[in-house]
């Protein structure tokens, strides 16, 4: 394990692993609010390694294993600036970012702060919040201090993910007495969750200055609308562009192969 100290209580978790070819990239995974690195290392940060390719995987603070102060309000200022300090000290080379969801956003916003990069990687980003999804961004810090994150899960996994993932779902969801406790209110997951409904998602599109492999997941139905999506597609300078229709929001752990396959060809 290690761990970027940015003060007294304050720590960023990373994997860095440099690339093992002289062209290789190095893949700066960046988590949605309610994800971990061990996302991207179970199978996709491997396959991306076997190609000679180096990766970074790391987690916010109040993610696992990264510590942050009591009282500290974990915003999407935090996090940007906590990924420019990632890279800036740990100076990777020939940089991928590769952002889901909201990750996305950070990864963008990192760009627009000076992060230098060959390209990125947008995963179910590309959306307008309305009322739909900001029902999303409201009602989630209920569910976590109601039930916490099986709670969430098990109320929103048939609405983002594809179906053949939903039914590999459905023996851990009603197989057994669900268990539910609510989440601690002063967590790094509640804190993050509390704060994520306040992002800025009103992007500059055309300034993203590097080549965008931007992927969805048309099962996603909560995020994904089809009309906002060309909409803001078509504002991005230099994009390549791939529809996943057997996938939902969560493409990392519903289609690992297919995603890293993806990022390899976009490469």
């Amino acid at each position: 394990m290690s761990l970027l100290s940015l003060g007294a209580n304050d720590g960023l978790y990373y994997e860095l692993n440099e690339p093992t070819r002289d062209d290789g990239k190095t893949f700066v995974f960046v988590n949605a609010i309610t994800g971990d690195a061990s996302m991207w290392e179970t199978t996709i940060a491997p396959m991306l390694r076997a190609s000679g390719h180096g990766t970074l995987a790391y987690n916010f603070r109040g993610q696992a294993n990264s510590p942050f102060s009591p009282g500290l309000d974990l915003t999407e200022a935090v996090i940007v600036d906590d990924l420019v300090r990632l890279l800036d000290e740990l100076k990777p080379r020939n940089v991928v970012l590769v952002g889901l969801s909201i990750g996305s956003l950070y990864a963008v916003k990192a760009l627009f702060k000076g992060v230098k990069a060959d390209g990125l990687v947008m995963l179910n980003m590309l959306r307008r919040i309305g009322t739909r999804i900001q029902w999303m961004n409201d009602i989630v810090p209920q569910l976590m201090a109601a039930g916490g994150p099986t709670l969430m899960r098990d109320a929103y996994t048939h609405l983002i993910t594809g179906p053949a993932f939903a039914e590999k779902m459905r023996d851990a969801v009603f197989g057994a007495a669900p268990a539910y406790a609510p989440m601690d209110p002063d967590s790094g997951p509640m804190n993050l969750v509390t704060h994520m409904g306040k992002a800025d998602w009103d992007v500059a599109y055309e300034d993203i200055q590097v080549p965008c492999l931007v992927i969805s997941g048309l099962h996603d139905r909560v995020f994904y609308d089809a009309a906002v999506f060309n909409e803001l597609y078509a504002r991005i300078p230099n994009p390549t562009r791939l529809d996943m229709d057997h996938v939902g929001h969560m493409i990392p752990v519903e289609d690992p192969d297919g995603l890293a396959k993806a990022i390899l060809d976009f490469v």
